[in-house]
């Protein structure tokens, strides 16, 4: 029995992991990224207590890597918030940039159901290397996305 406890817990901490994870995909290339933890929750000032530190995988065309960075809770809301308004639309353009410029995104809609996404990752802030890269995706990614960053604003909301 303990151990069938253990595989059970074990499930529930992958599926919490799956909720976590925001993925963007155009056949083999992707963005992945996966908050892991509040960078300063005991910390008074509700500024610093809102960032996350968040992994980010990629791969563009031959171009492959990942590095770690932080971001802060309300830039997950204000995503999830620009990606309802996109599927409502299906037109427009919506940026999702983080204060320290280590994840750019603009996606932009044809008002057809497709969007194009041009990206910039920085592996550091303010001053790292960078990767200029564009993904389409259509209309059916943006709600995965939607339900995406509807986890990990429930993991982490904003303290």
């Amino acid at each position: 029995m303990p151990a069938l406890l253990k595989a059970l817990n074990r499930c529930a901490q992958l599926i919490n992991l799956m909720e976590q994870l925001m993925v963007i995909q155009e056949g083999g290339d992707y963005i992945k990224v996966t908050p892991l933890k509040y960078a300063y929750p005991s910390s008074t000032d509700t500024y610093d207590r809102n960032w996350i530190e968040v992994a980010i995988k990629l791969r563009a065309g031959a171009f492959s890597g990942e590095y770690k960075a932080y971001f802060q809770t309300l830039d997950f809301e204000k995503l999830k918030g620009q990606m309802q308004q996109l599927y409502n639309d299906l037109s427009g353009s919506y940026e999702f940039r983080t204060l320290e410029d280590q994840l750019y995104m603009k996606f932009s809609g044809d008002g057809l159901g497709h969007i194009n996404i041009e990206c910039t990752a920085q592996d550091q802030a303010g001053n790292g290397n960078t990767l200029n890269f564009e993904m389409c995706i259509d209309q059916t990614s943006v709600k995965g996305l939607m339900e995406q960053l509807e986890g990990i604003t429930n993991t982490f909301p904003f303290l």
